[in-house]
């Protein structure tokens, strides 16, 4: 019997929305015990705002990123309690996501995972509202034609390389416009803004970065787990603790290798890629052409199907 060689992918901000995860808090105790818990320990009902917003609200960074790193935990804590056999060779996640990842993956505690996400939002937040900005998806042109479009126009950076012909950029609103522009003009074929309120992975969030550096130092990070780590800044596997510090501190201006991150994957021969939420990370997966399966898991009625992949899989 062939055991299956899986990773767990985990969504970045601008992937949240109003009820994800309920049905995991109606139907699942020990989900409901993590959404109670960050609760608690936050001292005001994330939860609340998760399931019924406003979406305004919802979106606001200093929430967004705690919703989407809670929603994730507590989505993963019944997978694993439904399917004792759901055992990660690799976790990822996009950008936000990274957090989700190393808690999954054994090598951070939901605690102090909750802490940092709540220091990340929050300062990214203050950083959001002293220098306006945003990121837009580009489409249709490869990451060396925006880096040369861009490179020239103050305040824009590459945020995000996602998938073949899908980059991010990141930041002042004017420079954005500008950006959009000159790319339109070099043949992208759409240009998309994103969910978010501010100009993530850019020079815009230095200040956010210096605050965010000594908590991300004094966190307690472990390389017991077998469960391997593949991380953002580098696209690649990481197994360093004091590394895998410096790539998050790193993370909040630096660009996102996704694209890389999921190939490095791909390479080790994973046969099953597990996406926590709704349908994003697995369509990237698509266009990058990985070799195996890609599922997501977003609500109860979705764990079916894990099951069946599983009895189609293992041979």
């Amino acid at each position: 019997m062939k055991e299956l060689k899986i990773a767990c992918l985990f969504p970045g901000q601008g992937s949240q929305y109003v009820g994800m995860g309920k049905s995991f808090f109606e139907e699942s105790e020990r989900s409901r015990a993590v959404f109670n818990k960050a609760d608690k320990l936050l001292g005001f009902s994330l939860s609340e705002i998760i399931f019924r917003g406003p979406s305004e609200k919802l979106t606001l960074t200093k929430y967004s990123q705690l919703a989407l790193y809670v929603t994730s935990i507590a989505i993963w804590k019944e997978i694993c309690f439904a399917y004792p056999q759901f055992k990660p060779f690799v976790c990822a996640g996009l950008s936000l996501g990274e957090y989700s990842a190393l808690v999954c993956a054994g090598k951070l505690s939901f605690e102090e995972g909750l802490l940092l996400v709540q220091n990340r939002a929050n300062f990214m937040h203050d950083a959001s509202c002293e220098n306006k900005g945003s990121m837009r998806v580009v489409l249709g042109l490869s990451l060396e034609a925006v880096q040369s479009e861009v490179q020239e126009i103050h305040s824009v950076w590459v945020a995000n390389i996602n998938c073949p012909n899908q980059v991010v950029i990141s930041g002042s609103i004017a420079g954005l416009e500008a950006a959009s522009i000159v790319l339109k003009e070099k043949g992208a074929r759409r240009i998309l803004g994103l969910d978010v309120s501010g100009a993530f992975h850019s020079g815009l969030m230095q200040t956010a970065k210096e605050k965010l550096a000594p908590f991300i130092r004094q966190a307690n990070f472990t390389n017991q787990s077998q469960t391997r780590i593949v991380m953002n800044i580098t696209g690649n596997f990481e197994t360093e603790c004091e590394q895998v510090r410096a790539n998050l501190i790193d993370q909040v201006t630096g660009s996102v290798y996704w694209q890389k991150g999921i190939e490095a994957m791909d390479s080790e021969g994973v046969d099953l890629y597990v996406e926590i939420g709704k349908k994003t990370l697995s369509r990237m997966n698509t266009q990058i052409g990985v070799k195996g399966s890609s599922m997501h898991i977003e609500s109860m009625q979705d764990l079916p199907k894990l099951k069946q992949i599983f009895e189609e899989k293992l041979v």
